[in-house]
């Protein structure tokens, strides 16, 4: 606090100690003030010196970024740059700096001395990799120690890329990631890692008994394969099958982005080679955390089998996502699916190997033309989810033992229009000694926009258990799928030898190929002598509490005119045969010129003790003019 104004000098007082004691009060006073002001004076001094300091150093903040090569480079190279970020154009030697808004030039330096540093430390670098990749030495004993367990970085190989001088995102790795596959398998094999980035390459191999790829920052290989296959998976050598899978499960790809510049290609290759001294297999491989994107993505072919693929993304760009073609030999095994998702794929799912294995679980099938077709061997799901929204057979099943099995699936029909393809097409798929080409436990059919028409088209067995639709809306209407046995149309003696002779003594209908609903014939009652009778039948195994249901198309000629009927009848029967009950689904006595199709639902459930029923056709004491004809037969039990 200021003394002043001071005590003044009293005249009266008298020269001695006490003009001193007033001389030494007036100094400690001026004193103190000048000590106080000279404090006070330091502190506004600080505080405007550190606000001016402030401005200036905000305007004038520099903090260096690594140099770009030409000015365009500035907002590509840093595109989330912040003020005070200052960096050097190679070309011109020019120095930027952001200041918020724009990159302002702020200096003019010769950037030859610079450049010819950086090339220096290149060619320094390059000389440290090439000692890396051969003995160990001062400066690489730490990473050749890692080396010798069995997993290195693919920067370790860097020096076999070979123009540098492009952006790092166009190097082509090809020689250097095939080299370090190479090296580390001829050690026994290992891991190789790669960092953050695209890795660009043409074609390689991959040993599937020796190396795993892996990327925790999800590394992007990308193919620039103009045809064939981007990477073909074989063994690194000639194993027994017991030590090549067991060293094949010890390796896998994971959390690699695999992507190609030509969608025409295939992504994978797993196939195997035999010569007289043993096999190179192509089994056992594992694929985790991967997404493979932009071409067809893999086909099973020789020597491949129990492979695992999960928690992948698989987007072939309209090709196929997992291909199992005819020929070849010795693959198709137990091809394992799950947790995966397929987009956009062509055919998502296409077995054609008649000894080939499927097993997709928990896994998603999106907005692909079609999800699975089978044309051998079997295609196994559970827990599948199907959504498209395409007027296709999203399931296609056809040729000789051809198996499409469901547990339980969900399908979702986006498509916006009146739908005229069925989803499923099971077309001659099996014969009655291998069973049904089409089974199914339960589906839930979710149609968003319009009413599917019939669920199932085509001549192949199917055994179906439930279909379920949401709220009960979009009903498909029941075609062709049934819970024991469909018998489609009637195409060959086949169909005509399921059926049994009927009890009464009849003719049983025969083939006729010049008068048919559908396909190459159908079957026709008619007599050869007058007055005797048409007819057959057929048995399945039923429980108490079933219902039963049959469509078929029908013709008639000639029954009106003679006053006779033909007759469509069921009965339960026991274990042993002997008849529960009996009564008519269908009495026709009417003459139909048209093909007509008749769709028949008994409300009687199946009494206590069934374990049969059999469907009976008959006609009785016919004249040689009446003729019955059946076509697109199905049998519904459950």
């Amino acid at each position: 606090m200021p003394r002043f104004p001071y005590k003044p000098f009293d005249s009266s007082t008298k020269f001695g100690i006490d003009f001193a004691k007033w001389i030494n009060n007036f100094v400690d006073s001026v004193g103190m003030d000048l000590k106080e002001t000279d404090t006070n004076f330091n502190n506004a001094v600080e505080t405007v010196s550190n606000k001016a300091f402030d401005k200036v150093v905000g305007a004038a903040k520099i903090e260096w970024l690594p140099p770009v090569n030409t000015f365009n480079d500035l907002e590509t190279t840093y595109p989330d740059v912040v003020e005070g970020k200052t960096v050097m154009t190679r070309d011109s030697g020019k120095v930027y700096r952001f200041d918020g808004d724009n990159w302002i030039e702020i200096q003019d330096i010769d950037p030859s001395a610079i450049n010819e540093v950086d090339n220096r430390l290149t060619a320094q670098l390059a000389t440290t990799g090439e000692q890396i990749g051969s003995t160990p030495n001062d400066i690489s004993k730490s990473l050749w120690a890692e080396f010798e367990e069995r997993r290195l970085n693919i920067m370790w190989y860097f020096t076999l890329v070979p123009d540098k001088s492009l952006p790092r995102d166009e190097w082509d790795w090809t020689n250097a990631i095939q080299t370090a596959q190479n090296d580390l398998a001829s050690k026994g094999g290992g891991t190789i890692e790669f960092p953050y980035g695209v890795f660009k390459y043409e074609k390689l191999y991959y040993y599937p008994d020796k190396i795993s790829i892996i990327s925790e920052m999800n590394a992007e290989l990308l193919s620039v394969a103009a045809d064939g296959y981007a990477i073909t998976i074989r063994a690194f050598e000639e194993l027994d099958v017991h030590e090549y899978l067991e060293q094949a499960h010890a390796h896998e790809l994971r959390g690699i982005k695999f992507t190609a510049e030509n969608s025409n290609i295939f992504m994978f290759l797993s196939k195997g080679e035999s010569s007289e001294t043993g096999v190179k297999y192509a089994s056992g491989w594992s694929f985790n955390r991967c997404s493979i994107n932009g071409a067809n993505a893999i086909e099973i072919n020789s020597h491949t089998w129990c492979i695992n693929i999960d928690k992948c993304l698989i987007n072939p760009n309209q090709g196929y996502g997992i291909y199992m073609p005819s020929g070849g030999g010795n693959y198709g095994e137990r091809i394992n699916i799950t947790n995966s998702i397929i987009d956009y794929a062509g055919i998502a799912i296409f077995n054609a190997n008649s000894y080939g294995d499927i097993r997709i679980n928990m896994t998603s099938i999106d907005y692909c033309d079609q999800a699975i077709v089978v044309r051998g061997g079997i295609v196994s799901v559970d827990q599948l989810f199907v959504e498209s929204n395409r007027n296709l057979n999203w399931f296609d099943i056809e040729g000789y033992g051809a198996q499409l099995n469901i547990g339980a699936m969900q399908i979702t029909d986006m498509y916006q229009s009146q739908r005229t393809k069925p989803l499923f097409r099971n077309e001659d798929s099996t014969n009655a000694s291998m069973g049904a080409g089409l089974t199914f436990d339960s589906i839930k059919l979710v149609a968003g926009f319009s009413t599917s028409t019939f669920l199932i088209e085509g001549k192949g067995r199917v055994k179906a258990g439930r279909v379920d639709t949401y709220r009960d809306a979009y009903k498909p209407m029941i075609g062709r799928y049934l819970n024991e046995l469909a018998f489609g149309d009637c195409n060959s003696d086949k169909s005509i030898n399921e059926w049994s002779s009927h009890r009464y003594a009849s003719e049983k209908a025969k083939l006729d190929t010049t008068d048919k609903y559908e396909g190459t014939a159908s079957m026709k009652f008619s007599v050869s002598t007058n007055g005797y009778s048409a007819g057959q039948q057929i048995q399945f195994p039923c429980n108490a509490g079933d219902m039963i249901r049959i469509k078929y198309h029908i013709k008639t000629r000639n029954l009106q005119a003679n006053n006779k009927m033909f007759v469509i009848e069921r009965r339960f029967l026991n274990r042993k045969g002997d008849e529960i009950s009996i009564g008519d689904l269908k009495r026709i006595t009417a003459d139909i010129d048209n093909w007509t199709e008749q769709f028949v639902v008994p409300y009687i459930e199946a009494p206590p003790g069934t374990a049969y029923v059999e469907f009976g056709m008959f006609g009785g004491s016919w004249t040689t003019d009446i003729n019955v004809w059946m076509d697109d037969i199905v049998i519904n039990v459950g």
